[in-house]
């Protein structure tokens, strides 16, 4: 339900794109969880959810528009697939668009926020729920503070898994070098304090010794699967360095995963820091 005594964005103006059956809306919506917002329509904390990669094909960048508006209020997302969304109104001319950005999980654990009464500027794909029309936000801009949601190619970044082997060069180009690839078999499970905050991570046993390394923040890591488990081998590249060398520990930029990657750090930017500032 809108705030404010908004009207129904289902009376807007139409938008192209994607139809989502009302059938499959009513069961995705049987799951979703009523949860209470701040003032803040973005930033504070998130009730835990599930992550949820149903929504990945519903995005095409080729159908992306870029819109401005005010933001009036703030709505539970309408979206199969995403487990307890979160949406912000943004009046846009003489339309109300509602805008999903992602789970609260994720949205809610940003740094910064985004109130009612900002002006904003939304790149996403417009997508038809039922009798509804949202908006897929890549990324929401205030000011000269971007939202990051999505990956140019609508990947969202709460779901690090890439279907297929990618090279992350980890913002330098000796990120990828051999002798910042780590092999070795998971000897324990851990939390490391990375400025401040706690991390998840493991204590990977490699061919030469014990390796520390911080995967991401335990917030972001505990509403993934578990893509590993003590035991398992896996191989993952980590910057050694000042830069990203924490007290000895590694910082991960990607992991092989299921035939897949796991990438937690494309160009040097952790996909669990949604909001960017610009240069």
């Amino acid at each position: 339900m809108a705030d404010n005594g908004l009207k129904s964005f289902a009376h807007s103006q139409p938008l192209p794109g994607i139809v989502i059956p009302p059938t499959a809306v009513k069961a995705a919506m049987s799951m979703l969880i009523p949860f209470i917002l701040s003032q803040a329509v973005v930033g504070g904390y998130g009730q835990t959810s599930p992550a949820s990669a149903e929504l990945d094909g519903y995005y095409n960048p080729h159908r992306e528009v870029t819109f401005s508006g005010t933001v009036t209020g703030k709505t539970k997302g309408k979206v199969p697939g995403m487990a307890q969304g979160m949406s912000i109104l943004i009046r846009s001319g003489k339309n109300l668009r509602e805008v999903e950005l992602g789970p609260a999980w994720y949205v809610g654990r940003q740094s910064a926020s985004v109130n009612m009464g900002d002006k904003v500027k939304v790149t996403g794909v417009p997508l038809r729920v039922g009798r509804e029309n949202v908006i897929l936000a890549r990324q929401v801009t205030r000011g000269r503070n971007i939202l990051a949601l999505r990956d140019t190619d609508g990947m969202p970044y709460w779901n690090p898994v890439r279907r297929t082997r990618v090279a992350v060069n980890g913002g330098n180009s000796a990120a990828q070098r051999m002798d910042n690839r780590f092999e070795g078999t998971i000897g324990s499970t851990t939390t490391y304090n990375v400025g401040g905050e706690n991390y998840s991570g493991y204590v990977l046993n490699t061919a030469t010794g014990p390796v520390d390394v911080a995967v991401a923040p335990t917030w972001y890591w505990n509403n993934q699967p578990t893509y590993y488990r003590v035991g398992d081998t896996i191989t993952l590249f980590g910057t050694r360095g000042n830069a990203t060398n924490v007290n000895g520990v590694i910082l991960v930029n990607s992991m092989d995963y299921a035939g897949g990657t796991i990438i937690l750090r494309p160009g040097g930017i952790p996909v669990f820091n949604g909001f960017r500032r610009m240069n």
